[in-house]
């Protein structure tokens, strides 16, 4: 074939994949410190985290997420996925007799909350989040993180709604739009 890549073109790509994961991965890792620090939930005393940093880390870092969702809305449908289908195996699993029991309603209210959070997303697989469903989608993740450091589904549920919101005012934008110009073409 005339199109191969020579070796360190395929090394150069690799690297620029393992750079991105490792720097989605880091990113990450500091969108939770601010969090965290915003909560206060690490030792304050200890560690001299002070809510104002973290608050001003939560927006630096929300800037970004608003500015690259494109990037990472795909990621986040993955995320969500993948953790959905290997609940729905593991449910099964804890219930039926594994030490750490888990209860099966327990179990399936979670599986159902990832399934829907999952579809939710599953619409920018296709295309970019566009207009309010970014802020949304944004809102979502950070709502996300909150329910993982506070382990309560009420964040979760409020990023639903957020994300959802996002949603439905893209869609009411978009039929507005499709109708003007429907109104407006001369019979």
């Amino acid at each position: 074939m005339t199109g191969k890549r020579t070796a360190w073109g395929q090394v150069k790509s690799g690297l620029r994949i393992a750079g991105t994961i490792v720097l989605a991965f880091l990113f990450f890792v500091a969108l939770w410190g601010s969090v965290r620090f915003l909560t206060l939930r690490n030792n304050v005393e200890k560690q001299g985290a002070h809510p104002l940093l973290g608050g001003l880390s939560l927006l630096c870092l929300s800037g970004i997420l608003l500015l690259t969702t494109k990037t990472w809305s795909r990621w986040l449908f993955a995320i969500l996925a993948y953790s959905a289908a290997k609940l729905f195996f593991g449910v099964w699993f804890f219930a039926l007799g594994a030490k750490p029991r888990m209860d099966l309603a327990t179990g399936a209210v979670i599986v159902v909350v990832l399934v829907c959070s999952t579809l939710a997303t599953a619409k920018f697989l296709t295309r970019a989040p566009q207009a309010a469903e970014r802020p949304g989608l944004v809102a979502f993740l950070i709502c996300l993180i909150f329910a993982v450091e506070y382990q309560s589904w009420t964040p979760w549920i409020v990023g639903f709604a957020l994300l959802a919101a996002g949603h439905a005012i893209h869609f009411f934008m978009h039929t507005r739009k499709g109708l003007r110009a429907n109104h407006s073409m001369p019979a």
